[in-house]
């Protein structure tokens, strides 16, 4: 069971609630315990992103023209005895574009 957190005032580049409540239905019951979400607002990484089971980090990216928010995606960072920095396997991408690259990620190595 994911643990649900009291909503964060946003201070980074991407809005860290929206993906989280999205992330939060999608992989509700889902996940094992050791299995981490990491969660930052912005290349600061203040969530340990790149050390969690998927870590997101903070962006902005150019889609037609304009600046929007967007994350960039870690897969395969373990804490703790593993202690392994994940990988970046895909920047820039939205909310909608992240959370459905994450299923396919843990669908494939499920």
């Amino acid at each position: 069971m994911m643990k649900t957190l009291l909503p964060l005032r946003w201070h980074g580049l991407a809005n860290t609630n929206e993906i989280a409540e999205m992330l939060r239905k999608e992989l509700s019951g889902r996940m094992s315990r050791n299995e981490v979400i990491g969660i930052s607002g912005c290349p600061n990484g203040c969530a340990h992103s790149a050390v969690t089971t998927v870590g997101l980090s903070g962006c902005v990216a150019t889609r037609d023209g304009e600046k929007v928010e967007a994350v960039n995606l870690f897969f395969g960072g373990e804490m703790g005895r593993g202690e392994k920095i994940g990988q970046l396997v895909a920047a820039k991408l939205t909310s909608r574009e992240a959370v459905k690259q994450i299923i396919d990620l843990l669908n494939k190595n499920d």
